[in-house]
């Protein structure tokens, strides 16, 4: 058996690459343009490298990529091919992350399969590969020298996390195995096949684009989900490739062969080329070849690395200054006549945005007439060149409103207090249930639109009849909804409560406070234990409550929790829960389990009980037979001596003369 360890080098290689060129490509229009014919495999300027592939690190789901990284990056277009490259987002790439220019080509082998064999095989720019030096990843041990039988001597050291690696004559190799540098230096020199005798499909693939810097060819099922007409064995490969034809020109190739030509037809044809046509780019040649289909499209270079003007920023909307003023944050400078501002998706008047300049890049300021502002507002600035970028912001708007409520006469008033004027045509009030105002899908329970046929201005405002407590109101502009509120606010309850505890006399203080000196009916107020109305309320002891009054339940067993609501619909304005103000912690160590006391006040070791739970078996351990004096912060107790099973999750709940304390926990039950 060959020695296989789990492939963490290959975490993350994509799943589709068909699915990732789809979105790179585009038609526009088509030449009959037949692809170059296929040469000898010796002629392929990778032919060396892929000598040294061995035939079993390939079957019938493995994908192969050849990439000559070097013109790539000269060519400053790693970002843009990337992703063609199998090893792109692997623990593979970031091998040699620590220094990017010393790679000059390479070819890599490997499939979806977490066990089966890996290889890359590269060349340096240098042409003198050391492990130790070139890649960004720690080496279990020292490099040693072994010598194959082939009578070829190379470099060989294990990777400190996975896989291994080899030099030999300039060349590198990482692998998952020394068994599988072993069959490529064996496939290198002749006395083994190599991956393109295993794999015949790959010499085709990478015939279709014989001169591509980049390609990777896959004979993994990557047709049945692109295309509906095919099933997994109708597809022989799949091939995405990359040209730098010219210094600012790239080209990109993308090619799928099937089993037989009956299976190319017009409707595939069709939907092959609608792949290629949400990037916005002129295809340069199309062909069908038998069972190939094959096309090719031009990127400008110079077009793509140009950052479109972008990063908006809106200002405030204000009366009193005659534009709104738009920041751009990025962006190199662009012509004028190339950009268009929209408002709300309309084209806005280029005199008044771009302020007599012939160009706009980051740092500059768009204006909006404030006359042709308004509240949200989707301000867009359109870059019309074939791989601009359109960039987006918001118009809000910072309105002061005032919201008051009337308890008594359950009326809400609403009143503009800015001096922005607002068209209340747009103006809706929105009333929700306070309990789903936040709710991410949710429906207001009521609308109206009072300033219908009017502008308003400081001080208009609006009276709402019928408004029960409990309900959130937004000023919304032009839909009734939250993202389009220009104000909001919430109908609280009248008054808070608060809670306190005495442990040594089981009694509750339950407090109310007003914000000022009014006072409410008593029968407004509802204390509730553990849910249901205590024993004790105020209307007992009164017709009205005001600030500071307070109500003692007694008889008040920790654990216990007690809250107020108010009025017909129960809000609650306050809650507590009954605490001993003691707390414990468990230590296991060694067999021994100890209970800790980690806070608050000494307890009598009298009626104290530990009651320990050991998953379903139940020990009760009585404090008063482990330690004589109080049981107070810092102190420890012994529950058991010897705990015969290995770590198991632990709860000890204290109680006194039968009454719950505090838990404490050791390891997850």
């Amino acid at each position: 058996m060959r020695d296989r360890p789990r492939r963490t080098l290959l975490s993350g290689i994509s799943a589709s690459l068909v699915g990732t060129a789809a979105g790179c490509l585009s038609v526009l229009d088509e030449t009959d343009e037949t692809p170059s014919e296929e040469s000898d495999a010796s002629d392929d300027p990778f032919a060396d490298l892929l000598a040294a592939v061995p035939a079993d690190t390939a079957d019938e789901s493995a994908a192969l990529s050849a990439v000559h990284e070097s013109r790539l990056r000269d060519a400053d277009v790693q970002d843009l091919v990337g992703p063609y490259d199998i090893t792109h987002g692997t623990g593979l790439a970031e091998l040699f992350a620590g220094d990017t220019g010393t790679v000059s080509r390479h070819v890599t082998v490997m499939d979806e399969g977490l066990e089966s064999p890996f290889v890359t095989v590269f060349e340096t720019e240098s042409g003198d590969f050391d492990p130790a030096r070139d890649i960004d990843a720690a080496l279990e041990t020292d490099l040693t020298t072994r010598e194959h039988d082939t009578g070829t001597d190379y470099e060989f050291a294990p990777l400190a996390d996975a896989g291994v690696v080899a030099a030999l004559d300039g060349v590198g190799i990482v692998a998952d195995s020394a068994s599988t540098v072993d069959a490529a230096i064996a496939a290198r020199d002749g006395d083994a096949p190599a991956v393109r005798d295993a794999v015949p499909t790959f010499d085709e693939g990478l015939a279709a684009f014989a001169d591509a810097d980049i390609r990777t060819v896959t004979t993994d099922d990557e047709w049945s989900w692109t295309y509906d007409a095919l099933e997994p064995e109708d597809g022989e490969y799949a091939i995405l490739a990359a040209t730098v034809s010219e210094p600012d020109t790239l080209e990109i190739h993308h090619g799928l062969s099937l089993v037989d030509d009956s299976l190319v037809t017009d409707d595939l044809v069709d939907r092959f080329r609608a792949q290629l046509r949400s990037g916005g780019r002129e295809i340069v040649s199309s062909d069908v070849d038998g069972s190939l289909l094959t096309a090719t499209v031009e990127i400008d270079l110079a077009a793509e690395r140009h950052e479109s003007p972008g990063r908006l920023e809106a200002g405030e909307l204000d009366a009193d200054e005659q534009y709104v003023e738009i920041e751009v944050g990025a962006g190199d400078p662009t012509p004028v006549d190339e950009l268009r501002l929209e408002l709300d998706g309309e084209p806005y008047d280029e005199a008044i945005w771009a302020d007599g300049r012939d160009e706009i890049e980051g740092g500059d300021t768009l204006l909006v007439a404030t006359e042709d502002a308004e509240p949200y507002l989707r301000i867009s600035l359109v870059h019309e060149g074939d791989r601009g970028m359109p960039t987006h912001t918001t118009l809000h708007a910072d309105f002061e409103w005032t919201v008051d409520y009337d308890l008594d006469a359950r009326t809400l008033s609403v009143r503009y207090e800015d001096e922005f004027p607002l068209d209340g045509d747009h103006v809706i009030l929105a009333l929700y249930d306070a309990d789903d105002a936040e709710a991410i899908v949710s429906e207001p329970v009521r609308t109206t639109r009072p300033w219908t046929g009017t502008d308003l201005s400081t001080g208009d405002g609006a009276t709402l009849e019928d408004v029960a407590p409990k309900t959130a109101v937004y000023v919304c502009w032009k839909e009734p909804t939250r993202s389009k509120a220009l104000a909001s606010d919430r109908i609280q309850p009248i008054g808070e409560a608060t809670v306190d505890y005495e442990y040594e006399t089981k009694t509750a203080t339950v407090e109310l406070a007003f914000e000022d000196d009014r006072t409410r009916p008593a029968a407004e107020y509802t204390v509730l234990r553990d849910g249901e109305p205590a024993a004790t309320q105020w209307r007992d002891e009164g017709e009205t409550v005001s600030d500071g009054d307070t109500l003692e339940p007694a008889s008040v067993p920790v654990g216990t929790t007690i809250s107020v609501v108010w009025g017909a619909n129960d809000l609650p304005i306050g809650s507590g829960e009954a605490d001993s103000s003691v707390s414990f912690d468990l230590t296991v160590e060694n067999g021994t389990v100890t209970l800790v006391h980690d806070g608050g006040r000494p307890l009598p070791v009298s009626g104290l009980v530990a009651e320990v739970h050991i998953d379903d078996e139940e020990i009760d351990v009585p404090l008063d037979e482990r330690t004589d004096g109080p049981f107070a912060s810092g102190d420890t107790v012994t529950l058991i001596d010897e705990l015969e099973r290995d770590d198991p999750p632990l709860k000890v709940r204290v109680r006194r003369d039968g009454e719950y304390i505090d838990d404490a926990y050791d390891g997850e039950l």
